[in-house]
């Protein structure tokens, strides 16, 4: 049986209109709009994500400054970030059928925890956990992937990643790693195509996927959503 990466915002959590409302805000102090370059975050590490934005939208700050900015509304606002539909049965049954499974996000550290608060007994369901602080390059460098997978003690080849963003899913297939495309609407579809993915699951809900066609047993129905 495979075992399963996930990757975090956007996939478990519903964090991406968090940052875009965050990084709207500190961009429209020097008049700028932070959404014709989502496409370009989506995925990356926060120091990347920094440098892109002050670059792209020619901020007259540094790098550093606004990830300062940025983070230190980000801190208090992704205590309050929620579930996408179906994380928590999904994960749940996957840990009941005793597959493997491990996080691996771009996120600090200091974000990851932020993003914890309340959540605890979630996040004790994965056997590992990795984060950007853990790694030196960055998605789409295939190595926080690789290593979430000796975390867990699972070749690549027998992995599974869960993946929102373009980057994420270049980083899978670099890892060889087989992926599912959760596609972000932020980003053109072809961005995943181009990157091969098992699956693109055009609503982005994992309601939707077909855990048996992972050779998962396949999620057991409910009369109501989750």
């Amino acid at each position: 049986m495979n075992s399963v990466i996930w990757d975090m915002d956007g996939v478990l959590l519903d964090s991406e209109p968090i940052y875009e409302r965050v990084e709207q805000a500190v961009v429209s102090q020097y008049g700028k709009n932070i959404a014709p370059i989502i496409p370009q975050l989506l995925g990356r590490t926060a120091p990347t994500c920094a440098q892109i934005t002050v670059q792209q939208l020619n901020l007259p700050i540094t790098p550093a400054q606004y990830l300062a900015q940025r983070n230190a509304q980000l801190l208090v606002e992704m205590k309050k970030v929620h579930f996408l539909p179906g994380v928590q049965r999904t994960v749940r049954h996957l840990r009941q059928q005793g597959v493997k499974q491990a996080i691996a996000t771009s996120s600090p550290r200091d974000l990851l925890i932020a993003k914890q608060h309340g959540k605890q007994h979630f996040f004790h369901l994965f056997d590992a956990l990795v984060c950007g602080d853990d790694v030196t390059h960055g998605k789409p460098d295939p190595q926080i992937f690789l290593s979430a997978a000796r975390a867990i003690g699972e070749a690549p080849s027998n992995c599974v990643v869960f993946e929102d963003a373009p980057a994420g899913c270049k980083a899978a297939r670099l890892a060889g790693m087989k992926c599912v495309a959760l596609p972000s609407h932020h980003a053109d579809i072809k961005l995943y195509q181009d990157e091969d993915p098992l699956l693109i699951v055009p609503s982005a809900c994992l309601l939707d996927v077909d855990l048996s066609l992972l050779g998962f047993p396949p999620l057991p129905k409910l009369d109501t959503a989750e």
